[in-house]
């Protein structure tokens, strides 16, 4: 009978190691230090093949405060064929994000929208 080797098991964050075992299971709490998009991933070798799981957490901030352009309306401002300014009210919200197929329909904190200091009352 051959000798059953069990799995090098590494758990990462964004890239980063977090922890390493031998076996076939392994427990870790991520303590969550810095806001924004998280990928976790579980890597599992055997010395011939390495499977890899992951899954996708957001830990958000508060909203970035930021006045708004002069000029700027209610919904999309087009600035150049490249370039939005869009502006919502959310009023009692405490973040608001912007979802589409320029980011896959994924929530991201790249795409979390700035607050601004004043009640927007443009139109």
């Amino acid at each position: 009978m051959l000798p059953i080797s069990l799995p090098d098991l590494s758990l990462y964050d964004n890239g980063n190691l977090l922890t390493s075992t031998n076996g076939t299971s392994i427990d870790f709490v991520i303590n969550v230090a810095v806001n924004g998009t998280h990928v976790v991933e579980l890597r599992a070798n055997n010395g011939t093949e390495t499977l890899t799981s992951s899954f996708t957490y957001v830990s958000v901030g508060d909203s970035p405060i930021a006045s708004l352009p002069n000029g700027v309306e209610a919904g999309i401002n087009y600035l150049n064929d490249s370039e939005i300014t869009f502006v919502w009210s959310a009023p009692n919200k405490q973040n608001v994000f912007l979802l589409g197929d320029f980011n896959d329909w994924q929530l991201n904190t790249n795409y979390q929208l700035n607050r601004s200091p004043t009640a927007f009352s443009g139109g």
